[in-house]
Protein backbone atom coordinates (compact mmCIF):
# COMPACT_ATOMS: atom_id res chain seq x y z
CA UNK A 1 0.00 0.00 0.00
CA UNK A 2 1.42 3.44 -0.68
CA UNK A 3 2.24 5.98 1.50
CA UNK A 4 0.87 9.67 1.61
CA UNK A 5 4.05 10.68 0.10
CA UNK A 6 3.73 8.38 -2.77
CA UNK A 7 0.12 9.54 -3.06
CA UNK A 8 0.92 12.69 -3.90
CA UNK A 9 3.70 12.01 -5.76
CA UNK A 10 1.54 10.39 -8.20
CA UNK A 11 -1.03 12.67 -7.96
CA UNK A 12 -3.08 9.39 -6.54
CA UNK A 13 -5.33 11.84 -4.00
CA UNK A 14 -8.22 13.78 -3.54
CA UNK A 15 -8.28 17.55 -5.12
CA UNK A 16 -8.96 19.55 -2.00
CA UNK A 17 -6.94 22.17 -0.68
CA UNK A 18 -4.02 21.01 1.30
CA UNK A 19 -2.26 23.39 4.10
CA UNK A 20 1.28 21.94 5.36
CA UNK A 21 4.31 23.38 7.34
CA UNK A 22 7.05 22.81 9.51
CA UNK A 23 9.42 24.32 12.18
CA UNK A 24 12.51 25.92 11.35
CA UNK A 25 14.45 23.70 13.90
CA UNK A 26 13.25 20.30 13.19
CA UNK A 27 14.75 17.45 10.95
CA UNK A 28 17.85 19.00 9.99
CA UNK A 29 19.67 16.59 7.47
CA UNK A 30 23.20 17.09 5.96
CA UNK A 31 26.04 15.48 4.32
CA UNK A 32 28.50 13.44 6.91
CA UNK A 33 31.69 14.15 5.55
CA UNK A 34 34.52 16.26 6.79
CA UNK A 35 36.71 17.03 3.86
CA UNK A 36 35.49 18.74 0.33
CA UNK A 37 36.88 15.63 -1.58
CA UNK A 38 34.41 13.53 1.04
CA UNK A 39 31.81 15.79 -0.58
CA UNK A 40 32.60 15.19 -3.60
CA UNK A 41 32.61 11.77 -3.45
CA UNK A 42 28.86 11.65 -1.22
CA UNK A 43 27.53 13.65 -4.63
CA UNK A 44 28.63 11.12 -7.35
CA UNK A 45 27.09 8.45 -5.22
CA UNK A 46 24.04 9.82 -4.57
CA UNK A 47 23.31 12.29 -7.61
CA UNK A 48 25.25 10.81 -10.53
CA UNK A 49 25.24 12.35 -13.30
CA UNK A 50 24.05 15.53 -11.38
CA UNK A 51 26.98 15.55 -8.79
CA UNK A 52 28.15 18.57 -10.73
CA UNK A 53 25.07 20.70 -10.35
CA UNK A 54 24.26 19.57 -6.42
CA UNK A 55 28.15 20.92 -5.65
CA UNK A 56 27.64 23.98 -7.85
CA UNK A 57 24.39 24.63 -6.37
CA UNK A 58 26.31 25.05 -2.86
CA UNK A 59 28.52 28.05 -4.24
CA UNK A 60 31.93 27.32 -2.89
CA UNK A 61 34.16 24.38 -2.05
CA UNK A 62 35.30 25.43 1.09
CA UNK A 63 34.20 22.67 3.48
CA UNK A 64 32.33 24.49 6.31
CA UNK A 65 30.44 26.68 4.62
CA UNK A 66 29.75 23.84 2.03
CA UNK A 67 27.92 21.78 4.70
CA UNK A 68 25.68 24.68 5.77
CA UNK A 69 24.79 25.40 2.29
CA UNK A 70 23.60 22.15 2.08
CA UNK A 71 21.80 21.76 5.23
CA UNK A 72 18.32 21.57 4.63
CA UNK A 73 14.87 20.73 6.84
CA UNK A 74 13.45 16.99 4.94
CA UNK A 75 10.17 18.03 6.09
CA UNK A 76 10.23 21.03 3.85
CA UNK A 77 11.47 19.18 0.83
CA UNK A 78 8.89 17.14 1.01
CA UNK A 79 6.93 20.15 1.09
CA UNK A 80 8.14 21.58 -1.36
CA UNK A 81 7.84 18.70 -3.84
CA UNK A 82 4.99 17.59 -3.24
CA UNK A 83 3.39 20.98 -4.17
CA UNK A 84 5.69 21.27 -7.09
CA UNK A 85 4.38 17.81 -8.20
CA UNK A 86 0.63 18.65 -7.84
CA UNK A 87 1.00 22.28 -9.56
CA UNK A 88 1.11 20.04 -12.77
CA UNK A 89 -2.90 19.10 -12.16
CA UNK A 90 -5.35 21.18 -14.07
CA UNK A 91 -7.71 23.36 -11.47
CA UNK A 92 -5.86 21.29 -8.27
CA UNK A 93 -7.50 24.33 -5.38
CA UNK A 94 -5.06 26.21 -3.64
CA UNK A 95 -1.85 24.85 -1.34
CA UNK A 96 -1.03 26.85 1.79
CA UNK A 97 2.55 26.60 2.90
CA UNK A 98 4.05 28.00 6.80
CA UNK A 99 7.10 28.10 7.93
CA UNK A 100 6.86 28.53 12.10
CA UNK A 101 10.27 30.27 13.35
CA UNK A 102 8.97 32.11 17.13
CA UNK A 103 10.95 32.50 19.39
CA UNK A 104 10.48 30.12 22.18
CA UNK A 105 11.24 31.05 25.57
CA UNK A 106 13.23 29.12 28.42
CA UNK A 107 16.94 28.54 29.73
CA UNK A 108 17.79 26.10 27.16
CA UNK A 109 17.36 28.57 24.40
CA UNK A 110 15.40 25.55 22.56
CA UNK A 111 14.29 27.67 19.21
CA UNK A 112 11.24 26.39 17.42
CA UNK A 113 11.62 22.32 17.80
CA UNK A 114 9.54 19.79 16.42
CA UNK A 115 5.63 20.36 17.79
CA UNK A 116 6.81 23.62 19.44
CA UNK A 117 3.84 25.28 16.92
CA UNK A 118 1.20 22.75 17.92
CA UNK A 119 0.75 25.61 21.08
CA UNK A 120 0.04 28.33 18.86
CA UNK A 121 -2.48 26.59 16.56
CA UNK A 122 -4.25 25.12 18.87
CA UNK A 123 -4.17 28.44 21.27
CA UNK A 124 -2.85 26.26 24.13
CA UNK A 125 -0.28 28.09 25.46
CA UNK A 126 -1.52 28.48 29.06
CA UNK A 127 -0.67 25.00 29.72
CA UNK A 128 2.69 25.52 29.19
CA UNK A 129 5.09 26.13 32.01
CA UNK A 130 7.00 27.99 29.22
CA UNK A 131 7.16 31.38 29.89
CA UNK A 132 4.92 33.04 27.24
CA UNK A 133 4.08 36.75 26.86
CA UNK A 134 2.05 38.87 25.05
CA UNK A 135 3.09 38.59 21.30
CA UNK A 136 3.19 34.55 21.62
CA UNK A 137 -0.59 34.76 22.20
CA UNK A 138 -1.40 37.41 19.54
CA UNK A 139 0.27 34.74 17.27
CA UNK A 140 -1.27 32.57 18.86
CA UNK A 141 -4.39 33.83 18.08
CA UNK A 142 -4.15 34.73 14.13
CA UNK A 143 -2.47 31.07 13.89
CA UNK A 144 -5.74 29.79 15.45
CA UNK A 145 -7.98 31.73 13.03
CA UNK A 146 -6.14 30.52 9.98
CA UNK A 147 -6.50 27.51 10.71
CA UNK A 148 -10.08 27.72 11.73
CA UNK A 149 -10.61 29.12 8.41
CA UNK A 150 -8.66 26.96 6.20
CA UNK A 151 -10.78 23.83 7.94
CA UNK A 152 -13.96 25.89 7.25
CA UNK A 153 -13.00 27.01 3.72
CA UNK A 154 -10.49 25.51 2.46
CA UNK A 155 -8.56 29.38 2.43
CA UNK A 156 -6.80 30.54 5.86
CA UNK A 157 -7.56 33.86 4.91
CA UNK A 158 -9.80 35.74 6.94
CA UNK A 159 -10.73 38.44 10.00
CA UNK A 160 -9.61 38.65 12.97
CA UNK A 161 -10.88 37.47 16.39
CA UNK A 162 -12.72 41.24 16.20
CA UNK A 163 -14.87 40.18 13.28
CA UNK A 164 -13.53 43.42 11.11
CA UNK A 165 -9.75 43.18 11.22
CA UNK A 166 -8.46 41.54 8.68
CA UNK A 167 -5.71 38.50 9.31
CA UNK A 168 -2.22 39.34 7.41
CA UNK A 169 -2.68 38.19 3.90
CA UNK A 170 -1.97 34.24 3.68
CA UNK A 171 -0.97 34.32 -0.41
CA UNK A 172 -1.28 30.21 -1.72
CA UNK A 173 1.93 28.54 -2.98
CA UNK A 174 1.51 28.52 -6.29
CA UNK A 175 1.86 32.63 -5.94
CA UNK A 176 5.87 32.57 -6.69
CA UNK A 177 6.45 29.37 -4.03
CA UNK A 178 6.35 31.41 -0.92
CA UNK A 179 5.16 30.32 2.57
CA UNK A 180 3.69 32.45 5.44
CA UNK A 181 6.39 32.98 8.20
CA UNK A 182 5.29 33.01 11.98
CA UNK A 183 7.65 34.30 13.59
CA UNK A 184 7.01 37.30 15.93
CA UNK A 185 4.46 37.62 13.72
CA UNK A 186 2.84 36.44 10.63
CA UNK A 187 3.90 37.62 7.49
CA UNK A 188 4.74 36.26 4.03
CA UNK A 189 7.93 35.14 3.45
CA UNK A 190 9.84 37.23 0.29
CA UNK A 191 12.45 34.77 -0.16
CA UNK A 192 12.82 32.02 -2.86
CA UNK A 193 13.74 28.38 -2.12
CA UNK A 194 17.69 28.57 -2.33
CA UNK A 195 19.66 26.64 -5.38
CA UNK A 196 20.22 23.47 -3.08
CA UNK A 197 16.74 23.46 -2.14
CA UNK A 198 15.37 23.68 -5.63
CA UNK A 199 18.28 21.19 -6.86
CA UNK A 200 16.50 18.67 -4.15
CA UNK A 201 13.43 19.20 -5.22
CA UNK A 202 13.99 18.59 -8.40
CA UNK A 203 15.92 15.11 -8.35
CA UNK A 204 13.07 13.83 -5.59
CA UNK A 205 10.67 14.19 -9.20
CA UNK A 206 12.88 12.10 -10.76
CA UNK A 207 12.76 9.23 -8.43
Amino acid sequence: MDNVKTRLLKNEHHHIPLMMGYTSNEFKVKPDVKSYAELETFAKEKFGGKAKDFLDALGTKDIYHALVAAEHCGIELGIRTVYKNIAKVENHPDSYMYMFDAPIPGKDNPGAFHSSDLWFFFETLALSWRPFTGVHYDLARHMCNYWANFMKSGNPNGMDQDGCTPLPLWKAYSEGEKAMLFKDKAAMDSSAPDKVMEFLVDMQLEL
